[in-house]
């Protein structure tokens, strides 16, 4: 079994590696019971570029660093999502994106994360920990009080994430 880690690269600099680390430690004990790479280490080692905004690719499993590369990050367009289908509803409740963690803007203007996600990604963390936004319980009958959603993973920070009204939602299959 192999686990696949995606760290931005900005400017040069790895972002947020020590949430990346927790992570794979985290998933290195449960499924292996092992230690994993130091990722500080590793990054030391390796020249990334100075320029543009890069995804280092880290394919591990028990035995450690399988692959890593380094490629030009492209961010997918998004107009839209459509409940059950890139939103994930499980059990009515709201989990993630089919690639990213979400947080919704409350019509009191506080941000929001379900407090149920599939994966709990490094980006998600981080503004959890930062009081930017709070993990709350939020059931799909519940998203007629937000007015915005936003996409964020490791790889869209927040001041950089695909931001889309509520009403972008298509809570009904075409």
């Amino acid at each position: 079994m192999y686990l696949l880690e995606s760290i931005r690269i900005e400017h040069g600099e790895a972002q947020l590696l020590e949430y990346h680390q927790e992570r794979m430690r985290q998933s290195a004990w449960q499924l292996w019971q092992i230690a994993n790479t130091c990722l500080s280490r590793m990054g030391s080692q390796i020249s990334f570029p100075k320029q543009g905004i890069y995804k280092w690719r880290l394919l591990y499993n028990a035995q450690g660093i399988e692959s890593s590369e380094i490629i030009p990050y492209q961010r997918k367009p998004i107009k839209s999502l459509r409940l059950l289908d890139i939103l994930i509803c499980k059990q009515g409740y709201i989990t993630d994106s089919s690639y990213c963690n979400v947080a919704l803007q409350h019509q009191t203007g506080d941000w929001h994360t379900p407090s149920t996600p599939l994966l709990k990604g490094v980006m998600r963390q981080h503004l959890i920990d930062n009081h930017i936004i709070k993990e709350t319980s939020i059931q799909q009958t519940d998203l007629k009080h937000y007015t915005k959603i936003r996409l964020i993973n490791a790889m869209m920070p927040w001041n950089n994430c695909i931001e889309l009204p509520i009403n972008a939602l298509q809570t009904s299959k075409p």
